[in-house]
């Protein structure tokens, strides 16, 4: 069962079942690897049902993100992917309205599948999973385990029986061992840079085709 919708409409935003993790993990952490709760938690971006998925670690911390998620329509652009809404622009950071630095990742990440589709079609048929739903200024979270992270996993292994192309682009390891049945998909594929992890033809030749033809597919 999805439990985002019932996360709070108050900080601090985390779920009742995670809670208690995460308070004492806090409590150590440095001000690199702090959750920060002030932020809406973005397990996934886009339409779980989307046959094209990103695996990434967690959502980051930069300039702008705290007035960003500050803005009521936004908040409700995340929320609204909670819940699984039908919305226009599911994979909301690619809504032209949108701005600040996950707009702008996205815009680079994505852009050649924007270029070879269109921006409606790639935030129709792309979706971003996190490792961790919980933001920070940075990843090292590795053996940190909450409970919201089965409903992700669940989703993910949705996809993978789906047939949805699935692209790891950051943690393949901690994936893999959450996840074993990634291993074997027949889908599953990785950027040749693990830098730059741009989808296009030359840094993903084996997924580009595959991605350019589930979305297409989806409509």
């Amino acid at each position: 069962m999805n439990p985002w919708p019932a996360l709070g409409q108050e900080p601090p935003f985390v779920l009742p079942d995670d809670r208690e993790v995460i308070v004492q993990f806090n409590a150590r952490a440095t001000e690199r690897t702090r959750l920060e709760l002030d932020l809406l938690p973005e397990p996934f971006v886009g339409r779980l049902d989307a046959p094209v998925v990103l695996l990434t670690l967690n959502p980051g911390v930069s300039d702008g993100d705290f007035a960003l998620h500050n803005d009521p329509a936004f908040r409700d652009r995340i929320r609204a992917c909670h819940r699984q809404d039908k919305v226009a622009w599911p994979y909301y950071y690619l809504a032209p309205e949108v701005t600040g630095p996950g707009a702008r990742w996205s815009a680079r990440v994505l852009g050649p599948l924007i270029r070879e589709l269109s921006l409606g079609a790639v935030s129709r048929g792309v979706a971003l999973f996190e490792y961790l739903p919980y933001h920070s200024r940075g990843f090292g979270h590795a053996r940190l385990e909450v409970a919201s992270q089965a409903f992700t996993m669940a989703a993910v292994r949705v996809s993978i029986a789906s047939a949805a192309a699935i692209f790891i682009t950051r943690g393949a390891k901690l994936w893999s061992t959450a996840i074993p049945e990634l291993v074997g998909h027949p889908h599953l594929f990785t950027t040749r840079s693990t830098q730059n992890i741009v989808i296009s033809p030359r840094n993903c030749p084996a997924g580009w085709d595959s991605a350019v033809a589930g979305i297409r597919q989806a409509g």
